[in-house]
């Protein structure tokens, strides 16, 4: 996958992050929601961001 996608990716889960916790603050999202929906975003981050370091190493 080029870098640009997974750059958008990257950036649109930081988004979903921000959301998260400020729907969880706002308490539209109960602790166990949100911590579920917190660990899903933090493990597809963990993909993305091993992704994006393999495609920098790939074309650095």
């Amino acid at each position: 996958m080029p870098l640009p996608i997974l750059y958008r990716i990257n950036l649109r889960l930081e988004k979903l992050r921000v959301l998260l916790r400020l729907c969880h603050r706002l308490q539209y999202l109960p602790h166990a929601g949100y911590e579920h929906a917190a660990k899903a975003v933090n493990t597809v981050g963990k993909e993305v961001g091993g992704w994006i370091k393999d495609r920098r190493r790939a074309e650095g």
